[in-house]
């Protein structure tokens, strides 16, 4: 099963509602900025603030929607919001009452591959004219997807090369003349940590001239991965990045045990979008899972 993404952060200059349709409640929505960062700002409303129509999704799947909000500054009642799928509601709605941002969470599972989701406001304190919050950021993702690279085609790659998968896009950035990288069989699995296909660094390399590096874009940034790397014999590392590049975590091995876990989880309010991979040795990634935040 590929992943699901679909996101909306009011950023683009052509689509800022990203296929979000506002009905009559919605038409006082506006979209603001501050700092650089959009969002949309709206001043009252009790009803179906925006829908829109998902496709694509995977009958009886687990997803997550998120959502990041904050009560206006000078709104003296606090909202409730929800989300709708095919007019039922997701679980409880959830109260605004913070001026700084904070992310909810939803999970839902799809009846149909198509259905129409809907964001659900509820004002409180009718009469006043002060209502109103701000909401940015709205994810909808398969809650967990996974990748062991079975069914791909062998493929390796020299430095500048890239693969693209359905979860993952791998960049050889750097690497010792006419050694190569990429996805391939391999006829001795390591129970637990590899079989079948994986990534192999260093490809046959047991004692490359340099360093190797890849990058590993996700296609879903996540709240949370683990794979496996196996076979590593010299010191490695792994830099895990989030969506504007910036440092998450660095994570370094040195030569024992050769077959192990990488994992890594991101701070609140931040995802891991991609990862660095420096190796010096033959060795392979596989099993990799990641996990959408829940809380």
């Amino acid at each position: 099963m590929e992943p699901y993404y679909d996101r909306t952060d009011f950023e683009s200059s052509s689509d800022p509602w990203n296929g979000w349709s506002r009905p009559p409640c919605g038409n006082t929505l506006t979209i603001d900025s501050t700092s650089g960062n959009h969002f949309a700002d709206f001043d009252a409303c009790s009803s179906v603030l925006i829908s829109k129509t998902l496709e694509g999704l995977t009958p009886k799947a687990v997803y997550r929607l998120s959502i990041r909000v904050r009560r206006k500054e000078n709104s003296s009642t606090n909202s409730t919001l929800g989300f709708a799928l095919d007019g039922i509601p997701l679980g409880i709605k959830q109260e605004v009452t913070d001026t700084q941002w904070r992310t909810l969470y939803w999970t839902f599972q799809p009846a149909a591959e198509v259905q129409q989701m809907q964001l659900v406001v509820q004002e409180q304190g009718a009469g006043t004219d002060n209502w109103g919050l701000n909401f940015d950021d709205i994810r909808i993702c398969i809650a967990t997807y996974t990748e062991s690279f079975e069914g791909q085609a062998d493929r390796l790659i020299n430095a500048g090369g890239l693969i693209q998968l359905p979860t993952m896009t791998l960049h050889l950035l750097e690497s010792p003349a006419a050694v190569r990288a990429g996805i391939i069989g391999y006829s001795y699995p390591v129970p637990g940590f590899m079989h079948g296909k994986a990534i192999s660094l260093q490809h046959g390399q047991s004692n490359p001239p340099a360093v190797q590096r890849m990058r590993i874009d996700l296609a879903v940034p996540c709240g949370h991965i683990k794979f496996a790397w196996s076979w590593r014999q010299r010191p490695g590392e792994v830099r895990f990045l989030d969506e504007e590049g910036n440092l998450l975590e660095a994570l370094g091995f040195d030569s024992d045990p050769k077959d192990h876990w990488v994992e890594c989880r991101a701070p609140a309010e931040r995802y891991i979008a991609s990862m660095i991979v420096t190796a010096r040795d033959w060795g392979f990634l596989d099993l990799f899972t990641m996990t959408q935040p829940d809380a």
